[in-house]
């Protein structure tokens, strides 16, 4: 895909045909990578690959209509010379991939944390909370460090409720954190964010935590597998780790 839009980046701003010809290529790698990305998150939580995927259709939608020719030649573009359109077409399909950009790090996020879990817990739970994380949140707030450690006892036990349990730990950490309004969510994740990028990371991680509490809490749990749990503990302990730039040793 990176090759697509190099390819893409390097044509003359005269050249409109090869580029859209060259968009049309790169949008239909990017639908298949983000697919791919998006089944492996079906694994864990069906609810947040259904989500993401209709941002991803969503966006493709939009983009498709970009490569119709009918689209350039309406009355809307009549007034521009050969010179304006040219630009005005690079100008729009150049601000599509952008677009693009922000719907696939949240893909890409998903994905990162559900491979992640899928490697931490192989196969098995892990039973065990990170200790620089309770270290660190019990400077910051001793109640959260208990309920992140009660969520790791929790998956020890034979109760019933100790995924949802878990879910719910991880979204009243964040609450804790971050505040329950999304406002206040936003402005904190701004303050401790070091970039565009990270704050944009550290909002999807946020989001898939809170889809991961709210499935639960739907009572669809015949459609979660029991790692979603994990995967929620593992987005969690991802934005403590940036928040308070901890290091594992």
């Amino acid at each position: 895909m990176d090759t697509a839009r190099e390819f893409y980046a390097n044509i003359p701003i005269n050249e409109t045909q090869n580029r859209l010809q060259a968009f049309r290529k790169w949008l239909e790698l990017y639908l298949e990578t983000n697919r791919y990305m998006i089944e492996v998150v079906n694994r864990f939580s069906p609810q947040i690959a259904r989500d993401l995927e209709s941002q991803i259709m969503s966006y493709s939608e939009r983009a498709n209509e970009l490569l119709k020719e009918e689209h350039w030649k309406s009355s809307n573009y009549a007034i521009f010379s050969e010179e304006q359109l040219n630009k005005l077409v690079k100008e729009m399909l150049d601000n599509s991939m952008t677009y693009a950009d922000i719907h696939q790090k949240e893909v890409q996020m998903a994905f990162i944390v559900a491979i992640d879990t899928l490697r931490r817990t192989k196969g098995e739970l892990p039973l065990e909370p990170e200790e620089l994380i309770v270290k660190e949140l019990s400077k910051h707030n001793q109640r959260l460090a208990k309920i992140y450690e009660g969520a790791y006892e929790a998956l020890a036990s034979d109760n019933p409720e100790r995924y949802r349990h878990c879910s719910v730990s991880m979204r009243e950490i964040l609450d804790g954190l971050f505040g329950k309004n999304e406002d206040e969510r936003r402005k904190f994740i701004r303050n401790y964010a070091k970039s565009k990028s990270e704050f944009k990371m550290l909002e999807s991680l946020d989001r898939l935590v809170r889809s991961i509490d709210k499935a639960w809490n739907k009572g669809v749990h015949d459609e979660i597998q029991p790692e979603t749990a994990i995967l929620a503990m593992r987005a969690t302990e991802l934005i403590i780790s940036y928040i308070f730039r901890l290091k594992k040793e």
